[in-house]
């Protein structure tokens, strides 16, 4: 893992997921609620940043992959470009809920550096993994606590 991996201590690791203001979900999802007790990619991603877009077909096969052990992937798209989210969403076949963060405050309560960026939380709806890369996830999902046991 690079610099920033899942070990790294970070202010929002083992602590409560903070309240997120999304809109506009789509792919089943209406709201974190309907999440609750599984584990949560959260790709912070733009619609106008190319390493984001090219990370949607590995977002796309984690989603499927590792669904029947209690991962969602999530997309939260940022606020600037997000008019452009279902057009995106179309384009590129993104297949795991997505919504839309209104007025950046999603991206402030997450402390979002770099686009894309991942989080992780735990089935408990705590914050496992802060500010990793899209070549990280797994690796974070496969150190989880609960892993083994996830089926």
């Amino acid at each position: 893992m690079n610099d920033h991996d899942a070990t790294n201590h970070d202010d929002l690791m083992g602590q409560p997921l903070p309240p997120l203001t999304l809109e506009a979900w789509q792919n089943g999802i209406t709201s974190l609620d309907d999440l609750a007790g599984r584990i949560i990619v959260i790709d912070f991603w733009a619609t106008w940043c190319q390493p984001c877009l090219g990370a949607i077909p590995k977002n796309n096969r984690l989603a499927e992959e590792y669904a029947n052990r209690g991962v969602t992937v999530l997309g939260i798209c940022a606020t600037t470009g997000s008019e452009k989210m279902e057009e995106i969403a179309t384009e590129r076949g993104i297949q795991y809920p997505i919504a839309k963060d209104m007025g950046k405050a999603s991206e402030k309560a997450l402390g979002v550096r770099w686009f894309p960026c991942y989080f992780l939380i735990n089935r408990d709806g705590t914050v496992y993994a802060a500010r990793i890369t899209d070549d990280d996830v797994e690796e974070a999902l496969r150190r989880l606590p609960e892993w083994e046991t996830a089926q």
